[in-house]
């Protein structure tokens, strides 16, 4: 019977069986065939709260796959049952049909019972994986199951007999996502088993036979779905022939119970996860067990190997056994390195006929337990030379040592040790003064090639001499001699080495030939350590290897040695001079209690002391890793390379008050607390201050910074802090590495580039520069100053070394809060100010700017406040032209002043091209841009040099324009946004004037206020729409330009005048255009001719001139003239021509001269009724007009009209 605990074992959407009775329920038991060529047959079905349970009915039951499939299709789980009596076994056998279960609904339940046996002998899967469906599968029979077909892309799968002596039977299973338990007295695994990151578990005895294969187990989905294997009963291989065994490929795996097979064990884990063997009494082999990951035991382990010569293998892991036995036989065991070293680690008894430490092989005593242990290694009775190690060359004993004593290695057999890189390594240090054993065997051949015979050494913080013995490998304390020690090198240098103060403290001198070792016991504050060389013909400098100090000390003084091995100091280190310091480094205790006066050298690596320093001075080089609780003073003459660790008692404190230094490079700073004033002489490169990762000490622990100066360019910098920057200044920001210049902070003070000629800095910003600032709130000021003495061009280009290319991406300055001014002495360009809503971390949160100002061409530049920019700046924006896919975006609530100036520095023109203008100052009667001018021509159309393609970039505007001039023409531009084309469409107010000392071309106008006043050199393709217009003047006499192709409405009206369109002045001629003033009146219309064009004011006109229209209201034309003077005999310069003016009411009209000829095409004058005509007089002498009479409505002349 299904046991119900062990599918609760089910990860995901998992539902209890709803109807246990039904399922489980006594019926006659008949044998069963499901299969996907007969017709189901003698079959009952009952579907129950979503179970669908099929039960036989009668003697050759048939059950067709498709019904099981529609059941799972329909949502049901599915219950195959054969009942528990009746007449026939109830045997289930599922021959013909594979079950593919793609396009079932949700998670459903596939669950087969039998109560006698089962075989299933077809696959079971998913067929496509793109869109994957899920289904648990649960077999159970009583006597007996046979998986014959593959199980494939199933979640969680269980499997169980219940009778006493029952097996089952499994071959190929893959790609199950979950679990896969089987519960059998006898499981055989007959092919492989490949789980994507779940669990096997395997209740009982286990046999694995594949035949002439190999039976692989994978659980591994990737390095980060790591699934188990449990075998919980005895495993047993019953394959006779060829090579077949168990390749366990798995992430954890777990063993209850004693291994046996005929053919090799393979744990095979190349990424070196864990199998664990857990109260494994015995491991049993005919042939070799190999472990190629991580091993651990709970219990002791015999390994029994039926075949003499034949090993076990340790490749690429950890064989942590710890205190447990392992007993091999006369088995070899050996240890090989792969991709990593492998590491045999145990405290207990190795029973074995030969231990190999091969390369890369360690031998570790004890393993991560801590304490100080002895691995005994013993043999068997035979051979005779069992019990035997050898270390074969790249291999590596560890040990460790402390006070209470040292691991050690004890054979029963020989020791070999091969003649060449075989290491020893000591952690700690030993006691004293008794001797150590730390390797013995019946006979010991070889020495260490780190530690020779009768040398004299310093191990841990103390000096020993190494003895070989015939058969061990002892250490014993060296004996301190006098105070003061004077002696010689191989060169002739003398030197002398001086302990001055209490007697306790002790003085040990190792003369190694070409330089010393020195170890200080038993020193306090009291004592002070010198160190002095006298060349003597030899060298003026003293090589110092090892120094030990066990204790505080007042002071060492050194500045002519070099020390190329370590130094610690157990306590308290007062002041150092020295020369130099290694890679090793020098370390001394402490706390911020304490404090270090002085730290010199000449050029340092690695420096690490508990205290306080209050002067770190380094005439040249710093490197390696240099720390200590705060630093008062730090001066660096040369390069600081290295990491920088400064832990104050709290993040308020100052870690690092001051900081001279030459250049920098690779540096890292990792501080906590506050940090003064930083002056770097020289360039930057590739250096981060203030860390936020989290293997740093003092992640996201960086407060203010007062100053932070670099005169050179300041290349790949990152600076971190959860505080205030008060000035940041470089001679230029760039990034040559794989990250742009990144800052954060919550506020800068001033930020800034100088152009330094002396180390040829430009005070440019390139290759991107990221700034993420933090205020608090948009209302605050983030940053006060940020000037550029340079261009800026955000643009970070990240190289591909494999295709060759590379990326550019614009970098972005993420900012909540308020900026004072931002000045950049150059073109700006790539870059974004401010996140919009679905960026960044502070999206829609730069507040107001008080001043942008740019002396150079903005390209591609995204400028997004929603605060007011009070003074915008710039010396033009430019097109793509090769040069950005993207158009300028300046988007804010308002703008005070927008000004675009020629530089001939900066070779920009003034030109504004691509420009999108963004501003919502919260309603159209509010101010958004206070008054624009502009040099250079302004062009609305962005021209993408990729997709060559025309990009508008329209002024979106939500409120009032105060005077907009363009010094050299408009063209292609829209201000003002209609319906679906905009954020504020049909919400631009009033504009106060529109200047535009050029031409207009292509002006889109869209506002639902008034324009003041609009002038021009020339017009073509204007369409603007407003309620109305004040005046409008296009040219002048001495250069009368023209109004063309135009269009002009005016929905309403201004004062109590209801003027629609205040006083026209066009000197040129008005062509093909419209004007219509539909809910106001004309004050005064002056062109010089009007040919092809309509004024309406206040009508609604037909298609047919001599068709009345529909007049909207009584608005008067007051004034309309042309001034183009007729030329007798040249009907060229007749000014009115093919036109039509028409207005509720006439004041004064005033032509000049009239085209009467408009080929059949009725044009001219309309008033509404007689009464209304004022004075319509036509200025020029024919023989229809008279100058000097006032037209009548009814007029006609050819195809003019004057109708009324």
């Amino acid at each position: 019977m299904f046991r119900r605990e062990q599918y609760l074992i089910r990860k995901r959407n998992f539902r209890p069986l709803r109807i246990e009775s039904l399922e489980d329920r006594v019926v006659p038991a008949y044998d069963l065939l499901i299969s996907g060529l007969d017709a189901t047959l003698n079959m009952g079905k009952q579907t129950v709260s979503g179970v669908t349970t099929f039960s036989p009915s009668a003697s050759s039951a048939v059950l067709q796959v498709s019904d099981i499939y529609a059941e799972l299709a329909a949502g049901n789980d599915v219950v195959i049952n054969t009942g528990s009596s009746g007449t026939e076994a109830g045997d289930i056998t599922w021959g013909t049909g594979p079950l593919d279960f793609n396009g079932i609904v949700g998670t459903r339940v596939l669950r087969l019972v039998a109560k006698n046996t089962m075989t299933l002998g077809v696959p079971l899967g998913d067929s496509d994986l793109n869109s994957r469906d899920h289904l648990d599968l649960i077999l159970s029979a009583s006597s007996g199951l046979t998986i014959d077909g593959t199980l494939r892309d199933l979640d969680d799968v269980v499997a169980e007999t219940t009778a006493k002596g029952a097996a089952i039977s499994l071959h190929d299973v893959s790609g199950i996502t979950g679990n896969f338990t089987m519960t059998s007295t006898n499981l055989s695994l007959l092919g492989n088993v490949n789980l994507l990151g779940g669990t096997l578990t395997l209740n009982g005895a286990t046999s694995l036979d594949a035949g002439s294969m190999n039976v692989s187990i994978n659980t591994r989905r990737s390095d980060t779905f790591l699934g188990a294997v449990t075998f919980n009963g005895t495993i047993n291989s019953s394959t006779e022939l060829g090579t077949a065994g168990l390749n366990l490929v798995s992430g954890i795996a777990r063993f209850e119970g004693a291994i046996g097979f005929s053919q090799p064990i393979r744990f095979l884990d190349v990424t070196g996860s864990i199998a664990i063997l857990f109260n494994v009494p015995s491991i049993t082999t005919e042939t070799y067990v190999s472990f190629d990951g991580n091993v651990t035991t709970n219990s002791d382990l015999s390994i029994s190997i039926d075949v003499v010569n034949y090993q076990i293998t340790f490749k690429g892991g950890t064989a942590d056994f710890g205190a447990r036995n392992v007993d091999a036989g006369q088995a070899k065991v050996l240890v090989q390195g792969g991709a990593s070293n492998a590491t045999l680690a145990m405290s207990g008894t190795l029973t074995v006929g030969e231990l190999i430490l091969q390369s890369g092989a360690d031998l570790s005593p004890g393993g991560s337990s801590g304490s100080f242990s002895t691995f005994n290694i013993v043999g068997t009775s035979e051979p005779l030379d069992s019990g035997k190690i050898t270390f074969m060359p790249g291999s590596r004993l560890l040990l460790d040592a402390g006070s209470a004593g040292t691991d050690r290695v004890i054979a029963s057999g020989a020791v070999e040790i091969s003649e060449n890189t075989v290491f020893l390594e000591i952690k700690g240090t030993p006691p004293g003064p008794v001797s150590q054993t730390l390797l013995q065997g019946s006979v010991l051949s070889g020495q260490f090639q780190n530690y020779f015979n009768g040398g004299q050494f310093v191990v841990g913080n103390d000096a020993f001499r190494f003895n070989y013995g015939e058969n061990n490998l002892q250490i014993t304390q060296i004996e301190a001699g006098a105070s003061t020690v004077v002696g010689a090198l191989s060169n002739g240098s003398v030197y002398t080495v001086k302990l001055t103060g209490p007697t306790t403290g002790k003085l040990v001198v190792l003369n190694q030939g070409d330089g010393i070792d020195v170890v200080v016991r038993n020193s306090t504050l009291s004592h002070a350590l010198s160190i002095t060389v006298n060349p003597n013909g030899g060298s003026e400098r003293l090589i110092v290897g090892q120094l030990r100090v066990n204790g505080a000390i007042g002071a060492i003084t050194a500045p002519t040695i070099d020390l190329i091995g370590s130094a610690n100091i157990t306590g308290v280190l007062k002041s150092l001079t020295i020369g130099t310091t290694s890679y090793a480094g020098l370390t001394a205790a402490g706390t911020a209690s304490d404090l270090t006066t002085l730290v010199k050298g000449e050029s340092l690596y690695n420096i690490s002391l508990g205290s306080r320093i209050t002067t770190l001075d380094v005439s040249g080089n710093l490197g390696g890793v240099v720390g200590a609780s705060s630093i008062t003073t730090l001066k660096v003459g040369g390069n600081l390379s290295g990491t920088l660790i400064l832990t104050p008692t709290s993040d308020s404190a100052t870690a690092l008050s001051t900081a001279t230094i030459g250049s920098m490079s690779g540096s890292i700073w990792d501080i906590r607390g506050k940090i003064g004033t930083v002056s770097v002489a020289g360039g930057l490169y590739n250096a981060t201050i203030g860390t936020s990762d989290s293997v740093a000490i003092n992640t996201n622990k960086l407060g203010d910074i007062s100053s932070f100066k670099v005169s050179g360019v300041a290349n790949s910098l990152i600076i971190n802090s959860v505080g205030r920057i008060t000035t940041l200044t470089a001679g230029g920001f760039t990034s040559s590495l794989d990250l742009p210049t990144t800052v954060k902070a919550k506020t800068i003070g001033t930020l800034s580039t100088v152009a330094n000629p002396a180390n040829g800095s430009t005070g440019a910003v390139d290759n991107g520069f990221s700034l993420t600032l933090d205020a608090g709130s948009r209302t605050n000021l983030a940053l006060s100053t940020a000037s550029f003495a340079g261009t800026f061009n955000g643009n970070f280009y990240l190289y591909d070394p494999i295709t060759g290319g590379g990326t550019s991406t614009p970098t972005t300055w993420d900012i909540r809060g308020k900026i004072g001014s931002f000045t950049v002495k150059g073109n700006w360009s790539n870059f974004t100010l401010g996140n919009t809503a679905t960026a960044g971390q502070f999206p829609n949160q730069l507040g107001d700017i008080t001043t942008v100002s740019t002396t150079g061409t903005l390209y591609a530049v995204n400028l997004n406040s929603v605060g007011r920019i009070t003074t915008l700046n710039i010396g033009g924006v430019g097109d793509g032209n090769g040069y950005s896919d993207s158009a300028t975006v300046v988007r804010a609530g308002s703008i005070g002043t927008f000004s675009s100036v020629a530089n001939t520095t900066t070779a920009a023109t003034g030109a504004v091209v691509g420009l999108r203008l963004i501003l919502d100052a919260g309603s159209s009667s509010a101010l958004a841009l206070g008054s624009a001018t502009i040099a250079g021509v302004v062009v609305g159309n962005y021209t993408s040099p990729t997709e060559f393609s025309i990009i508008s970039t329209p002024w979106d505007i939500r409120g009032k324009i105060g005077n907009l001039t363009a010094q050299m023409g408009l063209f292609s531009q829209q201000i003002g946004t209609t319906t679906g084309s905009g954020e504020y469409p049909n919400q631009l107010g009033d504009i106060a004037g529109l200047t535009v000392a050029g031409g207009i071309s292509q002006l889109s106008i869209n506002s639902a206020g008034r324009i003041t006043a609009l002038t021009a050199d020339r017009v073509d393709s204007l369409n603007l729409r407003a309620v109305s217009l004040g005046t409008m003047t296009v040219g002048t006499a001495a250069k009368p330009g023209w109004f063309r192709n135009s269009s002009v409405i005016l929905t309403g009206s201004f004062g109590t005048s209801q003027t629609g369109l205040g006083t026209v002045t066009i000197a040129g001629t008005v062509d093909a255009s419209t004007f219509n003033v539909q809910a106001g009146n004309v004050t005064s219309f002056t062109v010089g001719r009007f040919q092809g064009s309509r004024l309406y004011v206040g009508y609604t006109p037909t298609s047919n001139f001599t068709v009345a229209g529909t007049f909207n209201g009584a608005y008067t034309l007051s004034s309309f003239k042309t001034t183009q003077v007729y030329t007798g005999g040249l009907a060229q310069t007749l000014a009115y021509r093919g036109s039509e003016v028409v207005a509720n009411k006439f004041g004064t009209v005033l032509l000049t001269g009239v085209q009467t000829d408009n080929n059949g095409t009725a044009f001219g004058l309309r008033v509404n009724g007689a009464g209304n005509r004022g004075s319509v007089r036509v200025n020029a002498p024919t023989p229809t007009f008279s100058s000097s009479i006032d037209l009548l409505t009814g007029f006609t002349a050819g195809d003019f009209r004057f109708i009324g």
